[in-house]
């Protein structure tokens, strides 16, 4: 089994459309799950965007409307190469 050091996107909720054309676009893997009761206890928004870095910590949260476009000016600040890469 390879280990997967991405980056990748996690929507607590239903990822909208432009979420996960953004994702596709620049390769990304998209983990959307359920809304449930756990995850606003453990402090997630529901839909929001969390770009998880490759040492898993959070890279950028968004939300609401802008969502991708936070993402891509955060990727253009920091000039990431958002690609998928499995060692």
């Amino acid at each position: 089994m390879a280990l997967d050091f991405s980056w990748q996107l996690h929507v607590p909720g239903k990822a909208e459309p432009e979420l996960a054309a953004w994702t596709a676009n620049r390769h990304l893997l998209l983990h959307a799950w359920p809304w449930s009761a756990e995850a606003d206890t453990a402090g997630f928004r529901r839909n929001s965007a969390v770009l998880v870095r490759l040492d898993g910590y959070v890279g950028c949260l968004a939300e609401g409307p802008e969502a991708a476009a936070t993402l891509e000016a955060y990727a253009r600040r920091w000039a990431l190469p958002l690609e998928k890469t499995n060692i």
